[in-house]
């Protein structure tokens, strides 16, 4: 009797410590690029590029890179900031 209840926890334990790697593993270091142009008026700084580390799954790291993208304008310059998931 006290062998099957030992047995059943350490399956127990096994199984939830499985998943909980499973969870883990799908979290990664992502690369978030981000494309930035200037335009509205002349004379303004060549487009340039910055890199950030996104630390998420897939789709979040996805998603969370997706809404770093933006268009402002600010006193007739046009800043466009795409940003896509490499």
């Amino acid at each position: 009797m006290m062998n099957k209840h030992l047995l059943r926890a350490a399956f127990s334990v096994c199984g939830i410590g499985l998943l909980s790697l499973g969870f883990i593993s799908c979290i990664k270091d992502y690369t978030c690029r981000c494309e930035i142009s200037y335009s509205g008026k002349p004379g303004l700084p060549e487009p340039t590029v910055k890199e950030y580390s996104i630390k998420d799954n897939g789709s979040g790291a996805a998603s969370k890179c997706k809404a770093a993208s933006r268009v402002t304008t600010e006193m007739g310059i046009i800043t466009t900031e795409t940003c896509d998931l490499y």
